[in-house]
């Protein structure tokens, strides 16, 4: 398989608030389905437990977890 790398840019397809312990995560944290720009659907943790709406467009940043992305920040909708 090769690696690929895509625009840390998309569009939020879904997005809950979870309200139980899952693994070393506390709730509530929130977290989405975001399709990247030209690339595949991911599933992110959000910077704060909120729910977004569908189509809210979102930029991604690293998170201290190398396995794990989050939102960092809703962009301007052109």
């Amino acid at each position: 398989m090769d690696r690929e790398t895509f625009p840390p840019r998309g569009s939020v397809w879904a997005s809950t608030v979870v309200r139980i312990d899952v693994g070393t995560r506390r709730p509530p944290y929130g977290i989405a389905y975001v399709d990247l720009d030209d690339g595949p659907r991911v599933l992110v943790l959000l910077r704060r437990p909120e729910l977004l709406p569908g189509a809210t467009r979102v930029v991604l940043a690293p998170t201290d977890d190398p396995a794990a992305w989050a939102v960092a920040d809703e962009e301007a909708t052109p």
